[in-house]
């Protein structure tokens, strides 16, 4: 499927003081340059995930291998309704209010998503592959750093 450019708006209206300062040397982050190349990449960087854990499809389903958590991921970012009920998300609003008729609205999955990710930030998290396994430097991170490369193109130049 297509990105939808109003995806776009929802990351920027989203991101965090905190992300865009978040050091992640597999993904370079923070890009050097201005706020403007930081906002730039953070769309790219959140793109990537979501090409990779959906392929851009709002309605996509994956079952989690019951070795996990035997969960369904769901939506754009592959979020779970069970998050709702996990304390460790208490002060991420969106996430706290998921249910099985929000988590595919992609406004709501990307927003409930990025509260994942600034969570995951904020509490000293050097990578976001606790959540997401497209971000794991030693798995599916290539994959997730290629996309994000091809994303970026004349900025890395």
């Amino acid at each position: 499927m297509d990105w939808n450019l109003d995806w776009n708006k929802t990351i920027v209206d989203n991101l965090t003081p905190a992300m865009l300062a978040w050091k992640n040397d597999f993904f370079g982050l923070p890009p050097q340059g201005s706020d403007e190349e930081k906002i730039f990449y953070w769309v790219n960087f959140i793109k990537a995930i979501v090409q990779n854990e959906s392929g851009n499809n709002p309605k996509c389903d994956y079952q989690e291998d019951e070795t996990v958590d035997n969960n369904i991921s769901r939506g754009l970012l592959q979020l779970s309704t069970e998050d709702a009920q996990n304390e460790i998300y208490a002060d991420c609003p969106t996430v706290v209010s998921l249910t099985l008729e929000n988590i595919y609205d992609p406004a709501t999955n990307l927003k409930a998503g990025m509260e994942i990710m600034n969570h995951l930030i904020e509490n000293g998290e050097t990578s976001l592959r606790a959540y997401w396994s497209t971000t794991n430097e030693e798995e599916k991170g290539a994959q997730t750093l290629e996309t994000l490369r091809d994303l970026n193109g004349a900025l890395n130049d």
